[in-house]
């Protein structure tokens, strides 16, 4: 097991478990923790770094969800080997300063418009965990079984009130469908609808997420450019 010593300040305006988890995530991506390397258990690193427990949970279950560690019974939390090579930290700042990199390749950008990533700084680690808690520990019979084609009715219902309230529109729930996000909510638009000689307007540049999704299923795909308000209604016409 190695020791971690992190300088934790609770002054930064940072949550704890985010500076523990940077700390631990930069050793990891540099090699001074290597592939293998047990971390200590969360009560030691609690007790080592007089912190809370949920502290240090939430930093290792970040570190768990992209990939870094994985923990298994009797065997504790193991470093796994990263998926690529990492540029060392340093040399990452000083290309990043530079806004140049030696290998020709294009300068890092200084804003990341990714979209479906999540703000750690804000993510509500404790209340998602209680939630997820409460849901084990219901004890509902159906919670590992198939649910409704349409989604879970309990949520349907809950959506259907809040549309009322927030957006005005009256629906019931057997109205609504849940999907797994838009693509999948396209696709299932797809296959209800003919494709023979279909076409979509996009805007452009615009979510290629569901551009894929309907040149997978034939349809084409118009490109619709921009005006500074939105897209251009004469191309769209």
């Amino acid at each position: 097991m190695i020791e971690l010593t992190p300088l934790l300040n609770k002054k930064l305006g940072i949550p704890l478990y985010i500076q523990l988890y940077e700390y631990i995530k930069k050793d990891i991506e540099e090699g001074s923790i290597p592939q293998g390397a047990v971390l200590p258990s969360i009560r030691y690193l609690s007790e080592h770094l007089k912190v809370s427990k949920n502290t240090v949970e939430n930093a290792y279950g970040q570190l768990a969800a992209e990939g870094y560690t994985e923990s298994k019974p009797r065997s504790g939390i193991k470093v796994l080997p990263l998926e690529k090579p990492l540029l060392p930290l340093t040399q990452y700042n000083d290309v990043a300063r530079s806004g140049r990199c030696d290998s020709g390749q294009k300068p890092a950008a200084p804003y990341d418009f990714t979209y479906g990533d999540i703000d750690l700084n804000h993510f509500p680690y404790k209340v998602w965990k209680r939630c997820l808690q409460d849901v084990l520990t219901s004890g509902e019979p159906d919670l590992f079984l198939y649910d409704a084609h349409q989604g879970d009715l309990g949520l349907r219902q809950e959506l259907a009130k809040y549309l009322f309230q927030a957006r005005g529109v009256r629906c019931s729930p057997e109205q609504i469908v849940i999907c797994s996000g838009t693509q999948h909510a396209v696709s299932l638009l797809c296959q209800l609808l003919s494709n023979r000689g279909r076409r979509v307007a996009a805007e452009n540049p615009g979510y290629d997420g569901v551009r894929s999704v309907f040149l997978n299923h034939g349809w084409e795909v118009r490109p619709i450019g921009l005006e500074a308000d939105g897209i251009d209604l004469k191309q769209l016409a």
